[in-house]
């Protein structure tokens, strides 16, 4: 497995031409999905601390920020329209106790909470 193979699996699409903000949602689940553990694991990758995905021989992968979240591009970084700013009732990914702060402050943190919370988002939303 390689860099290559998680891409193919988990991020196939990138943030380009997202027609939805389901599809969006979709998409981010699918990335945040690809950082657990086992994921990276099986495409021998690693999570540094400093938030970036990386090869063993520590080329860099992708940095995990707002560059490559599909409810980013969607809503062209405007976080007060954002699915997670919605559904939590927050300003953003950046607010206090948020999803993704907590993973980003924790380095190397747990990515089951965003994984959680796109789950929710998906099945608890009326799509138009």
């Amino acid at each position: 497995m390689s860099k290559e193979s998680w891409i193919e699996e988990f991020y196939k699409n990138g943030v380009e031409n997202i027609t939805s903000e389901k599809e969006a949602v979709e998409r981010s689940l699918k990335k945040w999905t690809g950082l657990l553990p086992e994921n990276l694991e099986k495409h021998e990758l690693l999570a540094d601390r400093y938030l970036n995905i990386r090869e063993p021989d520590d080329t860099l992968v992708m940095d995990v920020d707002g560059s490559n979240c599909g409810l980013c591009e969607y809503y062209d970084d405007a976080c007060q329209g954002c699915s997670i700013s919605r559904f939590t009732k927050t300003e953003g990914c950046m607010d206090e106790g948020s999803a993704w702060l907590s993973w980003a402050e924790a380095r190397n943190g747990d990515p089951k909470p965003m994984v959680k919370l796109l789950t929710e988002i998906l099945e608890e939303t009326q799509w138009k």
